[in-house]
């Protein structure tokens, strides 16, 4: 019983065993998951607040350890086909499931308020590709836009040849 408890191997195992015991805990005990919700909100804005410097520094420390420019962009064309190929996927994952599942079968709205449709504004590819490009990367890092911030550094890397 130790070993499961100390050993590194076995933390996956004793994050899915705590992962069930919250839910039975949160299922059975509502009123004590209420009172301890203040600990748990203080404990997700602590692993918020590591968000940034945890994609700033491994982020830098990767790109500076490759070193070589060409190795570089090998490794970032694979990292497009990759996420690429991962969107198409989850696309397809997602058609199959709404067509087995029919989410929203049943469900009627006559008590809903209309919607106004015309304060929605969809942005289009270039302003997206636009926005990816950041005017001030402290304004990028405390509003937590992270495609900002990866572009920052990749830029950094390729551009200047600051981390060089």
């Amino acid at each position: 019983m130790s070993t499961f408890l100390l050993n590194k191997k076995y933390l996956p195992h004793r994050v899915g065993v705590c992962f069930i015991i919250g839910i039975i805990a949160g299922l059975f005990f509502h009123d004590f998951s209420i009172w301890v919700k203040p600990a748990g909100d203080l404990f997700m804005n602590m692993i918020k607040m590591l968000i940034v410097p945890v994609i700033f520094f491994s982020v830098t420390s990767g790109i500076a350890a490759i070193g070589d420019v060409q190795r570089l962009k090998r490794i970032g064309s694979k990292v497009v086909i990759v996420y690429f190929l991962m969107t198409v996927i989850a696309c397809i994952v997602g058609i199959v499931m709404v067509n087995i599942t029919h989410p929203g079968v049943g469900f009627t709205l006559d008590n809903m308020q209309a919607f106004d449709t015309s304060k929605v504004k969809t942005p289009s590819f270039v302003n997206f590709l636009f926005d990816m490009v950041p005017v001030n990367i402290v304004d990028s890092m405390a509003k937590n836009q992270i495609m900002q911030m990866i572009f920052f550094y990749c830029s950094c890397r390729c551009g200047t040849g600051v981390f060089r």
